[in-house]
Parts: structure tokens; C-alpha cells; sequence
């Protein structure tokens, strides 16, 4: 009689399950898959309605004992009584992003120390934040006075998945301006510094493989 320790998707707990074999060692336990994620915070970024909060859910629904960190925006929006029209002026939406990237800075710092849980989704990152101020001061690129070097360094040993633009997906969030192809560009410039995996499937199973081989690739 061997004791294991298994971890499957919808596990909410570890359990320690006894498995017998019999004559022909064959185990009793079958048909079980084992996930093991790595000490990593896993970032979705990329513009708006591409499809980062849908696989969000992906996760949510298969891994529901995973830590997620999203609507980060929604909620300061919510409590400063923002609309996405008052986001549009320079000022509003500067600041903004300066609670953002304050929101996303702390994120890292808690989990460097020890803080936080292990493993966690997070929708968005304080590269999102750097892109709207990008789009808000075109030809601006010095916002170091919002994000330190302690924290981009933090940010490089973790999994970084960029979702590119997709039309299929481009549609009002009532949060944030509409995506376009051309800003993907910007994008590109951004992620320069940080070793990141650009997604290359659309469907929702071949996005969360696709996912998946990268985060089995850091363990």
C-alpha cells in the first residue's frame, strides 16, 4: 500500500489518496490530470477585448482554486465615479494609470516578499498601464517616475502572455478606448525588454493548451 499526493483541476484541497495494485501492478487510480504550476505570477496583457478576461474565466472555471487579480480599473473607475468619457481627458486618465500602476507595482512587491499566494492569474499588468500613458502622450517615452526598477525587475521572472489584437474580439468594454490593429506596434515595443509568449491560437481550448505549455515550461 503507497500513498501519493494528487492534485487534479477541480481539486479545491490536496488530498492524500491510497492506491492498491493488483497482481499485475496496475493502479487502481486512473484517469487523472496532474497541473503543477510554477512560483510565478501569470500576466495577461494586451489591449482591450482581447480576449485576456475570457480566458480568465477559462481558468476560474477549471482551476477554481487559483488565485486570480483582475478589474482592477473597474474598481477605481467605481470608486472614483469615473465613466470611460471622463478616462478620455489627459488628466483623469493620467491619473488613472498612476493608481494602476501603484495597484500593480504593490502586487509584485507582496508576492516578491512573500506576501501572496505562490501562483496567480492577473489580468493586465503595469504594462498595460505604460500603454495607455503611451497613448494619452503620444511620443512620451519616460514614465519611470510611475514604475521603479526594483518593480520592472520583478517583472521579469514572471510569465508574461500577450494577447494580440483580434477583430473578432474588438468591442466596447465601456472601460477603456477601442483596440486597433496599429497599436499592437506599440505593444511590440513595450514587451522588448521582457521575455513574453505572444499567443498564436483564437479557439478557447487551443488558447488555454497554448497556455498551459508555457507555464509547464517555467515549472
Amino acid at each position: 500500500m503507497n500513498t501519493h499526493v494528487l492534485l487534479s483541476g477541480q481539486s479545491s484541497t490536496v488530498k492524500l489518496l491510497k492506491t492498491r495494485w493488483d497482481i499485475a501492478n496496475t493502479p487502481i487510480v486512473q484517469g487523472i490530470t496532474l497541473y503543477c504550476f510554477p512560483r510565478r505570477l501569470v500576466f495577461f496583457v494586451g489591449q482591450s477585448s482581447s480576449g485576456k478576461t475570457w480566458m480568465v474565466k477559462v481558468f476560474q472555471k477549471r482551476f477554481p482554486n487559483i488565485k486570480i487579480h483582475s478589474e482592477f480599473a473597474r474598481s477605481i473607475m467605481q470608486k472614483e465615479g469615473w465613466t470611460r468619457n471622463d478616462i478620455e481627458d489627459q488628466s483623469i486618465g493620467t491619473e488613472l494609470q498612476k493608481q494602476l500602476c501603484l495597484m500593480h507595482s504593490e502586487l509584485l512587491k507582496r508576492y516578491a516578499s512573500g506576501e501572496e499566494y505562490p501562483f496567480a492569474v492577473v489580468d493586465r499588468s503595469v504594462l498595460d498601464a505604460l500603454f495607455y500613458l503611451h497613448l494619452l502622450y503620444p511620443g512620451n517615452t519616460d514614465f519611470s517616475q510611475y514604475v521603479s526598477q526594483e518593480v520592472f525587475s520583478i517583472l521579469k521572472k514572471q510569465v508574461i502572455i500577450f494577447f494580440p489584437f483580434h477583430s473578432q474580439f474588438a468591442t466596447d468594454d465601456g472601460v477603456r478606448k477601442m483596440p486597433k490593429a496599429v497599436d499592437d506596434i506599440l505593444w511590440q515595443d513595450i514587451l522588448k525588454p521582457f521575455k513574453h509568449h505572444k499567443l498564436q491560437s483564437f479557439e478557447e481550448e487551443a488558447r488555454f493548451e497554448e497556455i498551459m505549455t508555457v507555464i509547464r515550461a517555467t515549472s
